[in-house]
């Protein structure tokens, strides 16, 4: 009867407490599960960025190259002599040059595009900016909404990747070519992942003190951005989160003034007809469905500092010369 009592009671302690064991098991079960799901992006995102970080090659500026332009000797002639009418050099489309970066030398980030191509051949060249956790590959889809949500190597990924407007020229072109306001998206992320420290810039003393970023493309041209513009403003409003381009001078000055008048900061960079333009946009939070745009004036940067230029009427826009 003993052994009977005895048994009987220890089953009962074995069922009461897998009752109690058993849903804190499940409990902790489900709280892996849980925490797995929500932590898989973050995870696989620092792995993505380990081997973009391998992209970097190294930090370098390149050597300054001979100058093969041809010096133009003028002679002038006599009285006697007769004199050789030359037929005027024609002035190439405004493109807005400096040697500023390398002159300075700034460490001008050697990028394995190889590689990176060989991952996504939908990469446009890479952006980075000092200060901020902007250090990234640049794409560019068939449309603006596949890389919100896929990274370079086209997972699923909450994070996106940055990218260029679908209708923006590429930036693997003569930069007359380029589009007057060229569009990259990213998104603004709590983890202050893409384009979050973009947000930044909203105070006047971190613009002041971090001016510039630089693009690098596929083919190696670089880019300064001088930063001259930014805002808040409703991702409902299609003029200035898209503006392909300018007709003419008027229309150009009436968009600027009305870029400079929105700002809530600024710098004193001077814009002028023909000046290509990047706006890096990002959401922000003052409203239900607001962006950020930041405005940059783009200027290529020469490696062959000792190229003839020449300075136009209009003042410090520079042309090229042959």
């Amino acid at each position: 009867m003993e052994n009977y009592t005895g048994r009987k009671r220890k089953n009962r302690i074995i069922r009461n407490t897998a009752l109690t064991i058993t849903p804190a098991l499940i409990a902790l079960v489900m709280t892996g599960r849980f925490v797995l799901t929500t932590f898989e992006d973050d995870i696989r995102n620092w792995k993505l960025n380990d081997k973009l970080s391998d992209m970097v090659v190294s930090e370098t500026v390149e050597p300054e190259k001979e100058n093969d332009i041809p010096i133009v000797v003028t002679v002038i002639p006599s009285d006697e002599e007769p004199v050789e009418m030359v037929e005027p050099v024609e002035e190439k489309p405004f493109e807005r040059i400096s040697s500023e970066l390398f002159d300075s030398d700034y460490p001008i980030p050697e990028i394995d595009f190889e590689t990176l191509n060989s991952i996504n051949p939908d990469v446009q060249g890479w952006i980075r900016i000092d200060g901020t956790k902007i250090d990234f590959p640049l794409l560019q889809g068939e449309d603006n909404q596949f890389y919100l949500k896929h990274d370079i190597e086209n997972n699923s990924n909450k994070n996106g990747s940055i990218f260029l407007d679908c209708r923006s020229n590429s930036l693997d072109c003569e930069m007359s070519d380029l589009s007057d306001v060229s569009y990259i998206y990213g998104h603004h992320m709590s983890s202050g992942a893409m384009f979050a420290s973009l947000c930044n810039f909203k105070e006047q003393a971190f613009l002041d003190e971090h001016p510039f970023g630089i693009i690098k493309t596929e083919d190696g041209d670089i880019y300064k951005l001088d930063f001259f513009a930014g805002m808040v403003v409703s991702g409902e409003d299609d003029s200035v989160i898209y503006t392909p381009g300018f007709a003419d001078e008027e229309e150009f000055q009436a968009y600027y003034d009305s870029v400079r008048d929105r700002a809530m900061v600024s710098s004193d960079i001077d814009l002028q007809l023909g000046d290509k333009v990047i706006a890096l946009v990002t959401c922000s939070y003052e409203t239900k469905n607001s962006r950020f745009v930041l405005y940059a004036r783009m200027t290529k940067q020469l490696e062959k500092v000792n190229e003839q230029t020449n300075n136009n009427e209009r003042g410090n826009v520079v042309y090229t010369l042959n």
